[in-house]
């Protein structure tokens, strides 16, 4: 079956399995195609104004049907007309319905972007971190939390004086990214403040 611009998602179960057979990557054939500025008439919500809660959604293992759902209510759902959302007030349903008219093409071109955008951003936020010493090592610092990303959400939370962690969680992940930036920054100079100190207190 070759698959075309006209080819719909609802078309994928009878794709799957030639895919599996030949063992093809559709996201990563669909690379080769420009990102749409629009499917199915509406343009999706650009990557740097979701929210915190959506990214983390996206760092986390998901299945394809779930990816699927996710892309269409956060990327999508927003955007809908007035008249469009008063109509359709569940996002999950709305989604299950109105994706499988979309262009495979488009769609999984779209969703390989997501992707991409997901796991850069992943690295940035891994890369806002503090070089530790030895001693600080030994004590535990740096290991791995399971609680990291409510540790973000908190101390982001405090900073902006917000009281509820969840609506912290709704504001743009942008926003935290550049909180968690300025508190790395400020903390990297103290440290190398307290090293000038220690240096000339030895040196006397």
């Amino acid at each position: 079956m070759i698959i075309t611009e006209d080819t719909r998602l609802r078309e994928m179960r009878q794709i799957e399995p030639l895919l599996r057979l030949s063992g093809v990557d559709l996201l990563k054939e669909c690379e080769r195609f420009p990102v749409p500025a629009h499917i199915l008439g509406i343009k999706p919500v650009d990557f740097d104004a979701i929210s915190f809660n959506d990214l983390i959604y996206f760092w986390d293992e998901r299945t394809p049907d779930e990816w699927i759902l996710a892309i269409c209510e956060v990327f999508f759902y927003p955007n809908l007309s007035k008249i469009q959302r008063f109509f359709n007030q569940n996002p999950e349903k709305w989604a299950k319905k109105w994706v499988i008219n979309a262009s495979l093409i488009d769609f999984y071109r779209f969703t390989a972007e997501i992707v991409r955008l997901t796991r850069e951003t992943a690295e940035k936020f891994k890369s806002q971190s503090i070089p530790l010493s030895q001693e600080e090592i030994d004590a535990g610092y740096g290991a791995p939390d399971p609680h990291s990303k409510l540790k973000i959400l908190d101390a982001f939370a405090r900073r902006q004086g917000i009281s509820d962690i969840e609506e912290a969680g709704k504001m743009a992940w942008t926003k935290v990214y550049f909180s968690i930036l300025v508190d790395v920054e400020d903390a990297k100079k103290q440290r190398k403040y307290n090293k000038i100190l220690m240096k000339k207190q030895q040196q006397r």
